[in-house]
């Protein structure tokens, strides 16, 4: 696919895990790219990276700016659901809110707006979901993904054509990296704790995609000439991908040589799921990724998980990791809101104090 290099994109969300390696990708593709963020997680950083050039809170977003682009990727979300702290009705509400507010300006305007959604929204089911199949969201987060989507397909019509990528459970190595997705945590675990623990019996099904395909699938999402008048909903991942967390477990157990340890109990621990109830884990999928290799048949699989995972360890053993690392705050995403509420930094409508 020949590539427009003088396509300007707004990042919106820059700073976050996906954020990050996005940007790094894009910039590598000659893309003119803008970065945005508020800059709560900034300073999750193990490898340096760069800052956003436009430091504001996409709530204080001008039109007058986002007019100026032809491609706009909303990576500004709330992830993972919150605890008393935080009330879920307002955590959620700004990420729809705002969202929906962008992908109007970006309608009015004819740019190319890309919504990354989730897997999670199946929630639960035997069988292999597709995009047409029925969802069971069983989170806040989940929901909220699923009402964004609905909202941006009432907005769709002949001249806006939105795109929702809905990603399996992301892992991979990205300057800002998120130790709250379950295959870094695991491996972080076998690395600095020389064991790795789980707090669930393991087996939930859970479809797994690599951050680099992940920022693969926007590169061919931004390239792509979908005018089709309506939301265009894309499960994005592999189907050898959808493998149980036990097996992932096993993996890096066999990769790290360090044994698995079972947990059930409930610890206010960085480490600990809070949806995970008495070992058990409902929320379990498998997905269907053949509508998105379909449309983009250059969305291959070049390396199995188990090489991913490999690299993954490798990259992360170049570091000085200790327990101090698991237990930072600042790579968590929920607890670092959470501390940042806390300690009055943010108000608890999320705005900096």
């Amino acid at each position: 696919m020949k590539m427009n290099k003088f396509k300007k994109i707004l990042i919106i969300g820059s700073d976050g895990y996906i954020g990050s390696a996005l940007t790094n990708f894009l910039k590598k593709k000659k893309f003119k790219i803008t970065t945005l963020d508020t800059g709560y997680f900034r300073d999750g950083i193990l490898e340096k990276t760069h800052k956003s050039i436009l430091n504001i809170d996409v709530r204080t977003l001008k039109e007058n700016i986002i007019k100026k682009f032809d491609v706009v990727i909303f990576l500004a979300a709330s992830q993972n659901d919150p605890s008393d702290t935080i009330n879920p009705y307002k955590f959620y509400e700004i990420s729809k809110r705002y969202t929906l507010r962008v992908a109007k300006i970006c309608k009015k305007n004819n740019i190319k707006f890309i919504f990354p959604s989730s897997c999670s929204v199946y929630g639960y089911g035997h069988n292999k979901f597709n995009e047409k199949s029925k969802t069971f969201p069983l989170t806040n987060y989940s929901k909220n993904k699923i009402e964004i989507e609905k909202e941006l397909s009432k907005l769709a019509d002949k001249n806006f054509s939105p795109i929702a990528l809905r990603f399996s459970t992301v892992f991979g190595f990205s300057p800002r990296i998120r130790l709250d997705l379950v295959i870094n945590m695991l491996c972080m675990l076998a690395i600095t704790k020389k064991k790795i623990i789980l707090n669930s019996n393991g087996l939930a099904w859970r479809p797994h995609v690599s951050i680099n395909d992940v920022c693969l699938a926007f590169f061919l999402s931004i390239n792509s000439n979908i005018q089709n008048g309506r939301l265009n909903i894309f499960n994005v991942g592999h189907d050898k991908n959808n493998i149980k967390i036990i097996d992932i477990a096993k993996i890096i157990s066999k990769l790290t040589k360090v044994e698995i340890h079972f947990s059930f109990e409930k610890k206010k621990s960085l480490i600990y799921d809070r949806n995970i109830k008495n070992g058990a884990d409902k929320r379990s999928y498998r997905v269907s990724f053949l509508k998105f290799k379909k449309k983009f048949p250059k969305f291959r699989q070049k390396k199995n998980i188990k090489s991913e995972i490999k690299t993954l360890i490798k990259k992360l053993n170049s570091f000085v990791l200790t327990e101090k690392t698991l237990n930072n705050y600042k790579f968590y995403r929920l607890q670092k809101m959470e501390y940042l509420i806390k300690n009055k930094k943010i108000n608890k409508n999320l705005y900096w104090l």
